[in-house]
């Protein structure tokens, strides 16, 4: 879970609060490092998908990232309602929630006399204590995601926290399932919250945008689509329960956010005529945090000329050529290659040659902007 912790006066910061901050920082950054730079984590974050029931659709658990470095993240959603008869454009943004990960059950165990709340998914002890001094106390919020009217709606003092799954209450409860829950933090006396304020933790969430679409083929603009922080990822039809998605992610981060892949080198497809080195082949890849495009490797020529590979869009030049060096197996001097806007790799000059006859030739590792 991504999230922030709220700072707030008079807020009490216990273990379990300054734990989670820091857990939090540690998410963040790896997550950061995986990540070239803001769009999705991979090819399979919100994806659109045919619902289980028909007129839906699903989006399994996905994360992305803003220009800001606020992260999406997306819990597993089935069966999103799209209307019936109209085309709809689908579009993620990032969202700040004080709701936890997982769902729990309210029971009374009348053996016992305890207000037992059990949850699935959840993570109790890293979140919660249990009943202790007043400046240490913590209490949950419960919520409902559907449409059925919330009867546990008061907040609840944490009496014991048993486990992960499993904590009790001090207050009274009702029996009452299929709920989310919040954790309300521990104040000083004079410092009493009314607002959202009282919740401890901002979770990142997604908030996820429908609109429908007015002119043929044309994104709604109250989706507010842009290049940093909110994201297109589908454009849906439901006729009459059938559902047609269109996957709008590829055109939108390619030619917009130009997607942000991991700091892996992707080898290149030579063309014909050209041999890459078993131990070193030319490759390519994105500098983390940046527009650079890092590339190296070895090559042979059988005799070619002319376009050696067409690089992925994503690793393009925008508006100029680019020029990198290379040199015949390792010799002083060197030749001169062009990247081109249509990701074309190529002699520059009339009068440059490529080794030939198994001689290697050598790209260092050299960078270009995009």
């Amino acid at each position: 879970m991504f999230g922030e912790l709220k700072v707030v006066d008079g807020l009490f910061l216990g273990k379990e609060e300054l734990t989670r901050l820091q857990q939090y920082m540690i998410d963040k950054v790896a997550f950061l490092l995986k990540q070239g730079g803001y769009g999705f984590l991979d090819d399979n974050s919100f994806e659109v998908t045919q619902g289980t029931v028909a007129g839906t659709v699903k989006i399994e658990e996905s994360v992305a990232i803003d220009k800001d470095g606020n992260i999406i993240f997306k819990e597993l959603q089935n069966d999103i309602q799209i209307p019936t008869n109209k085309v709809y454009w689908l579009a993620v943004s990032q969202l700040k929630s004080p709701v936890e990960e997982g769902t729990v059950s309210l029971q009374l165990v009348s053996s016992t006399g305890s207000n037992v709340v059990s949850g699935i998914g959840t993570k109790f002890l890293s979140l919660l204590r249990g009943n202790s001094s007043t400046y240490r106390q913590l209490r949950v919020k419960f919520s409902r995601t559907d449409n059925e009217t919330l009867i546990n709606d008061q907040i609840y003092l944490v009496k014991e926290v048993i486990s992960d799954t499993e904590m009790t209450l001090l207050d009274p409860i009702a029996v009452e399932s299929g709920l989310k829950y919040s954790v309300v933090g521990s104040f000083s006396q004079d410092v009493i919250p009314v607002t959202d304020d009282k919740f401890c933790y901002n979770n990142y969430r997604c908030e996820l945008k429908l609109a429908e679409e007015t002119t043929l083929n044309t994104v709604p603009p109250e989706l507010g689509v842009d290049e940093e922080y909110t994201f297109l990822i589908a454009r849906i039809t439901n006729n009459n329960g059938t559902i047609t998605i269109e996957d709008q992610r590829q055109t939108f981060y390619n030619t917009i956010v130009k997607l942000i892949r991991p700091n892996d080198w992707e080898v290149l497809l030579l063309n014909v005529g050209f041999v890459q080195d078993d131990d070193n082949p030319l490759s390519i890849r994105r500098v983390h945090f940046s527009n650079l495009i890092e590339i190296k490797g070895i090559f042979t020529s059988m005799n070619a000329t002319g376009v050696i590979a067409t690089i992925p869009e994503i690793y393009r030049p925008v508006l100029n050529d680019c020029v990198v060096h290379f040199y015949k197996d390792g010799g002083a001097e060197d030749t001169l290659l062009s990247i081109k806007e249509n990701g074309e790799i190529t002699l520059l000059g009339a009068d440059s040659t490529y080794a030939t006859g198994g001689i290697k030739n050598i790209v260092y590792s050299q960078l270009y902007g995009i």
